[in-house]
């Protein structure tokens, strides 16, 4: 039997920098790669479940959300499975895992275009390491940085605190950072982002003023792409069904793609995974 069939029946889609009995060992931790975005994600499996062996180890392809909705869209073959460290106990394994995860920065690093690099939306809580001992005030302190201004992984609404002036179309005035507008009135956080970011005119009759009072009016080209026209950047996207590759600013895209101006802007920030199977490369 040729060496990658034999690998493949007895590590599945998983690369292994040496060979092992899964028999001998309590689980692992991973990294999966996108080929194609260059996010990654870090996590942990077990051999046994149950008490009893287990092959669905072998084709696991992680719990996160986003990352098993890309490798559906983009294929299987567009994904590096890695198993990066064996572990003996349980202990060993959670504690692994927290330490990649930390190192790593997977709540905070960044791809050069700005994407979130990391699928990983948290960090489990560890409170011992694998001797049995308690974390030290540095890694304390690591875990505490790498969580500042983070919820769930995406940045909090409370780390900003700037002053913002919003009037009503009623002629109602308020003052004050983006969190409390959002609670003041219960405004959805996606909104209030929509609205700062100059993606929407108003939110429930809300809409930005200067400090003066006068309403601050996005400039609109005559195709009514707010703000695109100076936006010099290029970016690249790649259709996962037919493997087309289209380089351009946001205008050029929003063209190629036929779509709507907010959906063009997730794609390009990262917040959304696809536009139309098209999908961001990384830089």
């Amino acid at each position: 039997m040729a060496s990658n069939q034999r690998a493949l029946l007895e590590y599945g889609h998983w690369n292994v920098n040496e060979d092992f009995n899964s028999v001998d060992y309590y689980g692992f931790v991973y990294l999966i790669i996108n080929k194609l975005t260059g996010r990654k994600y870090i996590g942990k499996k077990n051999f046994i479940v149950d008490g009893a062996a287990a092959r669905y180890w072998k084709v696991y392809t992680g719990s996160q959300k986003e990352l098993n909705n890309d490798i559906a869209l983009c294929g299987k073959e567009n994904f590096i499975f890695k198993i990066t460290h064996l572990c003996d106990t349980s202990e060993a394994l959670s504690e692994t895992e927290y330490s990649e995860q930390v190192n790593n920065n997977v709540l905070s690093s960044l791809l050069p275009d700005g994407t979130k690099e990391f699928y990983n939306r948290y960090i489990h809580s560890v409170k011992f390491d694998n001797t049995g001992n308690k974390h030290t005030d540095v890694s304390k302190e690591k875990i505490k940085k790498s969580l500042i201004g983070r919820n769930s992984g995406k940045l909090s609404t409370k780390a900003d605190t700037k002053i913002y002036k919003f009037k009503h179309t009623t002629g109602r005035e308020f003052s004050g950072t983006q969190w409390e507008f959002k609670k003041q009135f219960s405004i959805l956080a996606g909104s209030v982002s929509e609205l700062l970011h100059s993606r929407i005119q108003t939110t429930n009759g809300w809409y930005l003023v200067d400090k003066d009072g006068n309403r601050l009016v996005m400039h609109n080209d005559n195709k009514g792409e707010n703000c695109y026209r100076y936006d010099k950047d290029t970016y690249t996207i790649i259709n996962c069904i037919t493997g087309e590759v289209f380089s351009g600013n946001r205008k050029d895209i929003l063209h190629k793609l036929s779509s709507s101006k907010s959906a063009v802007d997730r794609l390009i920030n990262g917040s959304s995974k696809s536009v139309f199977k098209w999908i961001k490369v990384t830089q």
